[in-house]
């Protein structure tokens, strides 16, 4: 018969055991919950700090252009864009720049949008076949802006600039002085071809090498080229075939300048010996130094040991360089002597010139050389013979010549340190200034006549001119009516900026600068 099978007794839980578990699964909640926390509250520091050093600062605006803001992120772009491969110094030269392209590539999509001017994102996405990836929203809108500009002069200013235009044949050369344009104007009445003249002497490159034919002209394209409407007023206001009156042009630059020049003092070339020498009590010391050398022992080391003098002693012997006459007598004797071989020890010097216990020198020549002769002078560059001339006269009735360099001369250096120039050369002036100052019969503190310098550059001349013939609708050339709608876009560009309706702010300053550069050149 089978035994019945026993159950197992139920356990019973205590009020005691049951509150001890409730402790323990609460401890456990809290425990788990404090993990929890500070998990979070470690993620939200890190992400406080992310948001505040990182994120923030990349998400505020930085310039915006009317309703158009730009935030920091695009201005670090911009910055890689324009500054790419360039080290951090040179990127604190673009950081101004690049915000006012930025600004200036926002206002021309604007005025181009209030002109019926666009681009769209597939003319963009075609242009950038051409570039180099990676592609962002700041390249793009680069190229953007270089795309309205093109669409601008081909589409807008192709209309607003004519294709036929009246215009003036000129001749012109370009003279340095009144006198001088006087005594061309005689030759020519005498006889003289105009365009010989202009190709012997003008002045200005091109009415040179076109020996004065300047071509057809309409109006302001002159103005343009040369920064200046002083031609172009005349041209358009002159009868055929009327030779002109000097017209002065302060701004022009040619390749030619006159010299005043005083010699204030001269130095003599200078023969120069770099020595090595060791200072010994007496003669018989000095032999057995001398041989110690002979047998290879390196100079230095002896020269720290034995020496008596000072210096040779604390520098390995090198006594520097000398001039003769610095060393005395017996040192001249052996270090300029052309015989004496560089690196050679000589035999015992005797010296009774040095104060010391001892007298006699072992000296190795290490490099002979020879100083240039020098001068100092006073200088004054001016533009024309006749001018310096005229500067001449004042100065010999004794106006102050620094006095008159400060005032006159167009020679930078000279003009801001009363003419004077210290330390010349004679490889350092073009050869006809060197053949003044270095002239041995040239007395200290006289003036030079007039020195002509074509190496120099200087400003300002007269125009000789010629109207040859006029045309009242003559079709205008290509690269000038370029010119006259790249002039006429930058003068309405100048116009958006100016535009009071325009409001740009620009917020970056000194630290938010440099930590852009620091994010353009690691990143």
């Amino acid at each position: 018969m089978a035994r019945k099978k026993r159950e197992k007794p139920q356990r019973e839980v205590t009020k005691r055991q049951l509150s001890r578990w409730q402790r323990q699964r609460k401890r456990q909640r809290i425990i788990f919950g404090l993990g929890i926390f500070i998990i979070v509250t470690v993620l939200g520091i890190v992400g406080t700090g992310w948001y505040f050093n990182q994120y923030q600062p990349l998400h505020q605006t930085v310039i915006s252009v009317n309703d158009t803001k730009f935030n920091m992120d695009y201005y670090i772009k911009m910055l890689k864009f324009y500054g790419e491969g360039q080290p951090i110094l040179p990127m604190y030269l673009l950081v101004d720049e690049v915000a006012t392209i930025i600004q200036q590539n926002e206002l021309i999509r604007q005025g181009t949008m209030e002109l019926g001017i666009s681009v769209s994102d597939k003319e963009v996405d075609e242009e950038l076949k051409s570039h180099e990836p990676p592609f962002n929203d700041a390249h793009r809108d680069v190229v953007r802006s270089q795309l309205l500009i093109s669409k601008l002069q081909d589409e807008y200013f192709e209309q607003e600039v004519p294709v036929y235009a009246e215009q003036r044949h000129i001749m012109a050369m370009f003279l340095e002085s009144e006198r001088q344009v006087a005594e061309v104007r005689a030759r020519i009445e005498a006889g003289e071809e105009f365009a010989d003249l202009a190709g012997e002497l003008s002045l200005e490159i091109r009415s040179k090498e076109e020996n004065g034919d300047l071509g057809w002209w309409p109006k302001d394209v002159l103005t343009i080229l040369l920064g200046t409407s002083i031609l172009e007023e005349y041209i358009f206001s002159s009868e055929v075939g009327v030779l002109s009156q000097p017209i002065y042009d302060e701004e022009i630059i040619k390749n030619v300048g006159y010299w005043l020049i005083k010699v204030l003092e001269k130095k003599e070339k200078t023969e120069m010996a770099n020595v090595l020498g060791i200072l010994l009590g007496n003669e018989e010391e000095a032999r057995k130094v001398r041989a110690k050398l002979e047998a290879g022992e390196d100079f230095g080391e002896l020269a720290e040991e034995f020496s008596e003098h000072e210096a040779s002693k604390e520098d390995d012997g090198d006594l520097g360089w000398f001039a003769p006459g610095e060393a005395g007598l017996a040192f001249d004797e052996f270090i300029f002597n052309a015989e004496i071989e560089l690196e050679v020890v000589g035999e015992p010097i005797f010296d009774d010139v040095i104060a010391t216990e001892g007298g006699y020198w072992l000296v190795k020549v290490l490099e002979r050389t020879e100083e240039p002769e020098e001068a100092d002078v006073q200088v004054i560059l001016l533009a024309s013979e006749e001018e310096a001339q005229g500067v001449k006269d004042r100065l010999e009735t004794d106006d102050d010549f620094g006095a008159l360099a400060e005032e006159l001369s167009q020679h930078d250096e000279s003009k801001g340190n009363g003419g004077e120039v210290t330390g010349v050369t004679f490889d350092m002036m073009s050869s006809a200034l060197s053949e003044f100052i270095f002239n041995a019969e040239v007395e200290l503190g006289v003036v030079s006549e007039p020195i002509r310098d074509d190496t120099m550059v200087t400003k300002g001349g007269y125009w000789l001119i010629k109207v040859v013939a006029i045309e009242d609708n003559r079709r205008i050339e290509d690269s000038n009516r370029d010119l006259l709608k790249a002039e006429s876009l930058n003068k309405w560009i100048e116009a958006l900026w100016d535009d009071p309706n325009n409001k740009i702010e620009v917020y970056l300053d000194d630290e938010m600068r440099a930590w852009a550069i620091e994010k353009a050149t690691r990143s």
